[in-house]
């Protein structure tokens, strides 16, 4: 045990408790208390930065969090160490439930003073009063000095610049940092990405100043084109993605800018890669997945685009994919709950997907019907939904099978659909023959299958409740748990706290017209 000790507590068990509080006023107030609490508390106080935004404009009271925290840091070097999480998203980001945010503890004595912040770039001059200023002015003036290219970052004016003006001081400090979050303008972004790639490759030091984030979040709350930027950062483990879509729209001599062209393939060391509300082309997708050297976790969740004038091929899909056959344990390719047309090229996904056989690391699969079956459009020649389809795509070794959308797929829209008698998708008929026939064969087939998910609505789940229950027996008798869920409603995302990967992992919260998936049957 250590030597140090807050009375009557261990610091042992005092760094516990303050692993659990999340309160910035709370762990403000605990390092006021005496020297020994300010030594373990500080680290705390710092460790996660939630900077919040509303229509790319910093509110009030954020700009003084950010500018106070840019300012602590070039007086106390020391403490940017103790930064991890780094998160700079909306008021409304897809992944935050609304709240009031205010100052908070540190923060309002050190900010006091700031009036306008915004007046020192439209002024070309930086009018914090004392020596506040000066000490974020000249960290900018040395960086451009370094960095002639980005010089004229200094003149810009409008609501971005404070944004990123003080980030492109404050990001190259945090050397510790691990998980970065942002959602801003795109020409920003790369703005304070070159900043940071510069910083770790001056003076020859690459390898000892590159950031080593593990993860990397770029959101675009209302969409945005692919870029390279978050594959730019090679020792980064996890990357999310969040509506994102290929430029399809600016073509020159017939030719579609290639985003990723420039990025070295297998130059990434991420293992886990979540694509959500996201749709690319063939050539992106298949750029896209070559950048990882092994992936053991894939999440691509198709969200339509009336700008992405195609969608990702079945084919094309299947073949990036087999770069990490031998490497991904969790795979999830669905779709959100307003369906996909699979249009204008519906004819290259009449038929299945490939089977995924020869992935034999594989244990957890979350993937759509159309992908299994093939999608049937009016005006191609119908297909045979072969019931036998699903146990043949899957590989010995899956443990976890969550097929979404079991009610209705193949370019139906979920989030109004009224069940229809003549659809060939208007009913889960051929995913419960499909499933039959895979228990029928599961102790010899997929020796390893312990759980089954399945995505409904309830009308289908009270029409079709003779089919379940003959499922529900099936699985009982083979040792299987099977869970039917609910999920007919808005698509609007509301995690309340997230640990990236697969559903199991999310923590849901009930927020305004948020649908939260409802448990139908788990047995």
């Amino acid at each position: 045990m250590s030597s140090l000790c807050i009375p009557r507590l261990p610091i042992e068990l005092a760094e516990r408790i303050l692993e659990y509080v999340d309160s910035t006023s709370t762990l403000a107030s605990i390092a006021l208390c005496s020297r020994e609490w300010n030594k373990i508390a500080i680290p705390y106080l710092y460790r996660k930065i939630d900077i919040r935004f509303e229509l790319e404009i910093l509110e009030p009271h954020e700009q003084c969090k950010l500018v106070g925290l840019t300012l602590t840091l070039l007086r106390n070097p020391k403490f940017a160490v103790y930064v991890k999480h780094f998160t700079l998203t909306s008021q409304h980001s897809y992944n935050r439930c609304d709240r009031e945010v205010k100052p908070k503890g540190l923060w309002t004595s050190v900010l006091a003073t700031l009036q306008d912040p915004f007046w020192f770039l439209r002024n070309r001059d930086l009018v914090i009063p004392g020596d506040q200023g000066s000490l974020i002015k000249d960290a900018f003036v040395s960086f451009s000095q370094l960095n002639k290219q980005n010089l004229w970052l200094g003149s810009k004016f409008g609501r971005g610049g404070l944004l990123t003006y003080l980030l492109v001081v404050l990001l190259p400090k945090l050397s510790c940092l691990e998980t970065l979050e942002w959602e801003i303008h795109h020409e920003w972004l790369h703005t304070i990405v070159q900043a940071l790639l510069h910083e770790s490759g001056r003076e020859g030091h690459k390898d000892e100043m590159e950031p080593k984030y593990r993860k990397l979040g770029f959101f675009y709350k209302n969409g945005g084109w692919l870029t390279p930027l978050p594959f730019l950062f090679p020792s980064t483990k996890e990357i999310l993605l969040f509506q994102m879509t290929s430029d399809t729209i600016f073509v020159t001599n017939h030719k579609r800018f290639e985003p990723l062209r420039e990025v070295q393939r297998g130059s990434s060391a991420c293992t886990h890669l979540e694509m959500r509300a996201c749709m690319f082309v063939d050539d992106d997708i298949k750029a896209i997945l070559s950048i990882p050297a092994c992936l053991s976790t894939l999440i691509y969740e198709m969200k339509a685009d009336e700008y992405v004038l195609q969608e990702t091929a079945f084919e094309a899909l299947r073949s990036a994919i087999e770069i990490h056959r031998d490497t991904l344990e969790n795979l999830w390719l669905s779709y959100q709950n307003s369906g996909l047309s699979w249009y204008p090229r519906p004819e290259d996904n009449a038929h299945a997907m490939d089977s995924l056989k020869n992935f034999h690391s594989l244990r957890r699969l979350r993937i759509a019907p159309d992908f299994i079956f093939g999608v049937d459009i009016e005006g191609i020649a119908k297909v045979e939904h072969d019931h036998k389809l699903l146990l043949e795509f899957l590989p010995r070794s899956i443990e976890t099978l969550h097929i979404t959308h079991t009610h209705a797929w193949g370019g139906v829209n979920l989030t109004h659909y009224e069940p229809d008698e003549d659809s060939p998708f208007a009913d889960g008929k051929v995913v419960y023959e499909a499933m039959e026939h895979l228990l029928n064969h599961k102790a010899a087939e997929l020796p390893c299958l312990m759980e089954i998910i399945l995505d409904t609505s309830l009308p289908a789940f009270k029409q079709d409740m003779t089919a379940f229950q003959r499922l529900f027996g099936m699985a009982r008798a083979n040792g299987v748990r099977i869970v039917v869920r609910s999920v007919h409603g808005h698509e609007t995302y509301s995690y309340e706290d997230r640990d990236w990967g697969m559903d199991e992992d999310v923590k849901w919260k009930f927020c305004d017209s948020h649908w939260v998936p409802e448990i139908l049957y788990d047995g």
